[in-house]
Order: C-alpha cells, then structure tokens, then sequence
C-alpha cells in the first residue's frame, strides 16, 4: 500500500471510506440509522440498573450478558433493544424517558 499524498484541497474518498471503516464508524453510523445510538456495556448497564429488577446482583457476581437481557426484558418488554457482542443498544425515546 502507498502512503497517502496529502495535496492541499484534495479529498481521497477511497482512502477516506477505508479509514472511516477500519476506525468503526460505518457500524456506528448503521446502528444509529436503526434507531439505536443509546449503547452501555453489560457491566456499566448492569450496575446502573440492576436495581430496577428483582435478584439482579453487582456487575462482578452476575453473567452481565444474562442480567443485561433479564433487565431490558423485564423493564423495556421484548423491543426496543438490541443486544450486541458486549453492549445493549437502546432506543433514544426510552433514554429520555
């Protein structure tokens, strides 16, 4: 691969695309698109909200996936989220709420 020209006024879109791909923020882009640019990894959102659900404990005692997933679907019903690899992507109405 060349190294990149920089030409003053000069716009590489291929390098550009490539860049904006490798750095995560197409996916970024897409999920904000769907509607759910609110994200929390499962440890931060399980030790903000597990009080909200019954049996639910601290982030270091509890599969954070599982809490994650029990919280959102006894709080948000079964939409309004989506569950990643690592974090829950919410809905921004619900964020406001």
């Amino acid at each position: 691969m060349e190294d990149a020209v920089v030409l003053l006024q000069s716009f590489d879109r291929v390098l550009c695309l490539r860049q904006l791909r490798y750095s995560g923020m197409m996916e970024t882009i897409r999920i904000r698109r769907a509607g759910y640019p609110i994200r929390h990894l499962f440890t931060d959102f399980v030790d903000r909200y597990r009080i909200l659900v019954r049996g639910v404990g601290p982030p270091h005692l509890e599969d954070c996936y599982s809490a994650t997933l029990k919280i959102c679907q006894v709080v948000l019903g079964e939409s309004d989220f989506q569950m990643g690899r690592t974090k829950v992507f919410l809905k921004v109405i619900l964020f406001l709420l």
